[in-house]
C-alpha cells in the first residue's frame, strides 16, 4: 500500500488537470513564428483545448498558414469542450493513442506531473517513472525534424 501527500492525491482526482494559465500561452504564442503552409497542432493532455485554440489563432495570424489541431484528452466533459474548438480531439489516453511518427509540426505538452503509482519499483526504475518523462518520450517522436515543441515545467513555491 502506497501513501500519498495531500497535494499528490489531489493530481491523481483531478487526472493531473492543470490547465495553462492565459499569460502564459501569449508569452508562448508571442514566440511562435512558422514558415507559410500547412501546419498540425497536437496537444496530447488538451484538456478543454483552450490552449491550443489560443495557439492556432496566433499561428492563423500568419501569412499563408493555415492550422489543423489534434487534441488527446482522457476526461469525457473536457474532450466534449474541446471538440467544440479543435478540429480533431480523441477521447483517450494518451499511452494508448498511436499518432504518426514525424507527423506534428508544434507540440505543445503540459504534461501531467507526479510519480507513477506503484509499490513495486527499484531505484533505478525510479527517474524514468515519472508521468512528465514518460509522456514527453511518448509525444516527442511525433513531431516533425526542426520544428516546435513547448513544454511546460511547474515551478516550485
Amino acid at each position: 500500500m502506497a501513501i500519498m501527500h495531500p497535494r499528490v492525491a489531489h493530481n491523481y482526482l483531478k487526472d493531473g488537470y492543470y490547465p495553462t494559465d492565459e499569460a502564459t500561452l501569449s508569452n508562448i504564442a508571442k514566440r511562435l513564428c512558422l514558415k507559410a503552409g500547412t501546419h498540425r497542432l497536437l496537444d496530447p493532455c488538451c484538456g478543454e483545448g483552450k490552449a491550443l485554440t489560443l495557439l492556432a489563432s496566433a499561428i492563423e495570424q500568419a501569412p499563408q498558414c493555415l492550422v489543423h489541431t489534434y487534441g488527446v484528452e482522457l476526461d469525457t466533459e473536457r474532450a466534449i469542450m474541446a471538440s467544440l474548438t479543435l478540429d480533431n480531439v480523441l477521447r483517450s489516453n494518451t499511452f494508448d493513442t498511436l499518432i504518426g511518427a514525424g507527423s506534428q509540426s508544434v507540440l505543445f505538452l503540459n504534461p501531467p506531473y507526479g510519480n507513477t503509482v506503484t509499490d513495486q519499483m527499484d531505484n533505478a526504475s525510479r527517474s524514468m517513472a515519472r508521468l512528465e518523462v514518460q509522456f514527453t518520450q511518448r509525444c516527442l517522436p511525433t513531431l516533425k525534424t526542426e520544428e516546435c515543441w513547448s513544454w511546460l515545467s511547474p515551478t516550485r513555491h
